[in-house]
């Protein structure tokens, strides 16, 4: 049985003998609901109490009815590398965020900082993905050396597993989500095998320990996309990317179904850069429920042409819809922005490696949330949970 930090088995074991008489005499239906108003600290002291609600609490039913429960409670988890008001060289931080209702008052004043349980003072992180309240992380040296090492964490109840990653690939990408028809979660690594130069896939399962065999796979991405992690939606991980299967090559978005393993190309919008000599950066993002594509067009000064479109029906090329278009200057290069999400007060937020942004499309106003103790990695939303990486 695992323990939550903070737990003491003793207490469980002297206590097992005794059964709450008030309580615990309730239908179990009840219980849970009176548990579900909880905050997890307080479920995790409850834990300890009898056997009763230990089974009741570690139940795998529980477990996902407080995920269910609190699935649109959102936190943005923001990684800062090179944080140089600290001795390690990266800090997590992480905000209370409801997407719906969040407005202009969003601030990362109130950021509550995460302590990973590793150290690790000569590397950076990056978030590969988040899913069901477990967060992959991966580590890398500050040579830039391609190894990589794979955590996935639960920063709600400071559990992590790390996952040894096989050192056969270059230039990767990660994704990390939910097997629904299995029951387990999968990071997977997509790279460029060294010696046969072709790119592979490689699907790790949480519940056997161990990486599949790698399988060529007939996509290849752009150079500025190496850090780029899957975006997860319909479970399936999603990347911008280039078809190769034929004699002319073509961009897509590919999407990788966790479940079958399957790979299905999502068209692109029929549309035409309008600037053929700016510098061009594309990725895909969720705008609400729908799946959208994020288009930066920059030039040398950081003006930058932004349209987003949205797919209104999934995998329909003529569901595609541009909801959004307009010209801002950020500073430095825009070339790595990136879509987070849109609040509720119409404001989009937006990341770089130089802060994060808002920017109002109605007002035609942007506003920098100054993030500058270092170099923003990337800001991801996650939920709380109970679910366990081990």
């Amino acid at each position: 049985m695992q323990f939550m930090d903070g737990e003491n088995p003793h207490i469980l074991h002297e206590a097992a003998s005794t059964t709450p008489t008030g309580m615990s005499s309730l239908p179990e239906e009840i219980q849970v609901d009176i548990f579900m108003m909880l905050p997890v600290k307080c479920i995790s002291v409850c834990r300890c109490v009898c056997k009763l609600w230990c089974n009741l609490l570690f139940s795998p039913k529980f477990i996902k009815h407080h995920l269910n429960n609190g699935i649109r409670n959102h936190k943005l988890m923001l990684i800062d590398n090179i944080n140089r008001l600290d001795t390690k060289y990266f800090s997590i931080c992480s905000i209370d965020f409801a997407p719906e209702t969040s407005s202009a008052l969003l601030s990362f004043n109130s950021a509550l900082k995460l302590e990973f349980p590793i150290e690790y003072k000569e590397h950076f992180v990056q978030v590969l993905g988040s899913c069901n309240g477990l967060v992959c992380l991966g580590m890398q040296s500050i040579d830039w050396h391609y190894k990589i090492n794979v955590f996935i964490w639960n920063p709600l109840i400071r559990k992590y597993k790390e996952i040894l990653t096989p050192f056969s690939f270059s230039s990767m990408r990660y994704g990390f989500g939910y097997d629904c028809i299995n029951d387990t979660f999968k990071p997977v690594r997509i790279g460029e095998n060294k010696e046969t130069r072709g790119v592979e896939i490689q699907v790790y399962t949480l519940g056997s320990d161990s990486w599949d065999k790698t399988q060529p796979i007939p996509y290849s991405f752009p150079l500025d996309h190496r850090n780029d992690s899957g975006l997860l939606f319909n479970g399936a991980l999603h990347w911008f990317g280039i078809n190769t299967a034929k004699e002319t090559s073509f961009e897509v978005i590919i999407s990788f179904n966790i479940s079958t393993k399957r790979f299905i190309d999502v068209p692109l919008p029929e549309y035409t850069s309008r600037y053929r000599n700016r510098r061009q950066y594309r990725s895909v993002a969720l705008l609400g429920d729908n799946l959208c594509l994020f288009d930066v067009d920059s030039d040398v000064v950081g003006i930058s042409l932004i349209e987003i479109w949205v797919m209104l029906e999934y995998g329909v090329r003529v569901s595609w819809s541009k909801q959004f278009s307009f010209t801002e200057q950020f500073p430095g290069f825009a070339y790595d922005l990136t879509l987070v999400c849109a609040l509720g007060n119409g404001e989009l937020m937006m990341v770089s490696s130089w802060n994060v942004y808002l920017y109002d499309p109605k007002k035609k106003r942007r506003r920098d949330l100054n993030v500058q103790t270092g170099m923003v990695n990337k800001v991801v939303t996650y939920v709380d949970s109970l679910v366990s990486p081990i």
